[in-house]
């Protein structure tokens, strides 16, 4: 493209954002959904009454006790673990019996567990391997370091009446990181929400685009447009500036959830996930969006109704459900990416999402997040290409008709 068709692009781009911006229905939605946003991550909390302090276990984290040679048990008893447990603030672990050290090793790397305590020594003297996976164990680690501190000292005073420094002394504890063959808990979790959002985001903005498509011709604003702007140049500045209205409203409201979370002490949602996969989402988000509102463009041409822009983009919805259905459900605690996932997620259409999923529990290969990114990039920039000429011819007026088969008609007149 030239630099005065870039020049143009710009233009365009920059008065579908002005005019979405300046809508009072768009500054409406930015404060009401931030404050919707907010109140999601907030009022769970609040209204399941929050950290009590109280004692004994809860579903916060599960830490599993085996022993390393024979006679170990004797050291720290699970049951001793749990009642030391009940006295450290914040350490409302639930501990449970493995049945042997490599088996603890194995939950906790398939993310059965979040981790596990390899106990060894005598009480005078007990030894501890506390086991995780990548993140460390994060906070949940720190408490059952705790725990085993108390532990040990309460041990030590029972069996030999040990007193002050010596009873007082932390136990040896020793980390052990073992690699996981898949996302943890916490990522495949993560995943679980971001996919949505991803399939929520995607649909919202690729609906807006076709609406503004449809609109524009309605009111005989691109027959003016196109006197001025080639028909690539109106829709790929139409597809920047409402993309750009559109994510700056999706971030506004993320950052108002991430700062809810923050201000109600759940700094550490966050624990266990890839750094990867967290600054991949935004991208995955635009390329969601770039796919979609480009195949939108190309779905609308027969609409003359902004209300007919729903079931017009039904195939791309369709679309959007299988990629979700398919991303959000292959992504288990512990579990392996399969060959079909790799190479599905190098497909444009499912890439965003697939993509997504892989880096919950792997490295992706520098070359295939290349080919996950561009792909869709230039898939946009072929369907926007495929589109224009048709979209020049009926500026004026769409023909009408339905479905797919009328789509393929307007395209090859």
């Amino acid at each position: 493209m030239s630099r005065e068709g870039m020049r143009r692009l710009r233009l365009i781009a920059a008065r579908e954002f002005r005019d979405r911006v300046g809508q009072k229905a768009y500054r409406l939605a930015i404060v009401f959904g931030m404050i919707l946003a907010a109140a999601a991550v907030v009022l769970p909390s609040v209204l399941g009454g929050g950290d009590d302090g109280g004692s004994g276990p809860s579903s916060s984290g599960t830490v599993v006790v085996a022993y390393g040679a024979e006679g170990a048990a004797a050291a720290l008893t699970v049951d001793e673990l749990r009642r030391a447990g009940d006295g450290v603030r914040g350490g409302r672990i639930h501990f449970v019996a493995g049945a042997s050290a490599d088996a603890a090793r194995a939950e906790v790397r398939k993310g059965d567990r979040d981790l596990a305590l390899v106990v060894g020594g005598s009480k005078a003297r007990p030894s501890v391997t506390l086991v995780s996976r990548q993140d460390g164990g994060g906070e949940l680690a720190d408490q059952a370091a705790a725990v085993v501190d108390r532990a040990a000292s309460i041990a030590r005073l029972a069996s030999s009446g040990a007193a002050g420094q010596q009873a007082l002394a932390p136990a040896s504890i020793t980390p052990e990181i073992v690699a996981g063959s898949g996302p943890t808990d916490r990522a495949a979790g993560v995943v679980g929400v971001l996919g949505l959002l991803l399939y929520v985001g995607g649909l919202l903005l690729a609906t807006a685009y076709g609406n503004g498509v449809v609109s524009d011709r309605t009111n005989h604003v691109t027959e003016r447009l196109l006197t001025a702007a080639k028909p690539f140049e109106h829709l790929a500045g139409k597809l920047l500036g409402i993309g750009a209205s559109g994510l700056l409203q999706f971030a506004l409201w993320m950052i108002a959830a991430v700062a809810a979370n923050a201000a109600a002490g759940h700094g550490s949602a966050f624990d266990g996930v890839p750094l990867r996969l967290l600054v991949f989402f935004p991208v995955a988000l635009v390329l969601t969006y770039l796919l979609y509102a480009s195949l939108a463009a190309i779905l609308v041409l027969p609409v003359r109704k902004s209300e007919d822009v729903g079931p017009a983009l039904a195939p791309a919805t369709i679309l959007q459900i299988v990629s979700f259905s398919f991303g959000t459900t292959i992504v288990a605690p512990g579990s392996t990416v399969s060959s079909l996932v790799h190479t599905m997620s190098l497909i444009p259409f499912f890439s965003p999402i697939l993509m997504l999923c892989r880096l919950a529990g792997e490295a992706v290969p520098a070359g295939e997040l290349a080919v996950g990114i561009l792909g869709p990039i230039v898939v946009s920039a072929i369907l926007l290409r495929l589109v224009a000429p048709a979209y020049a011819r009926y500026a004026i007026d769409a023909p009408g008709g339905k479905g797919l088969g009328a789509v393929v008609a307007m395209l090859r007149r």
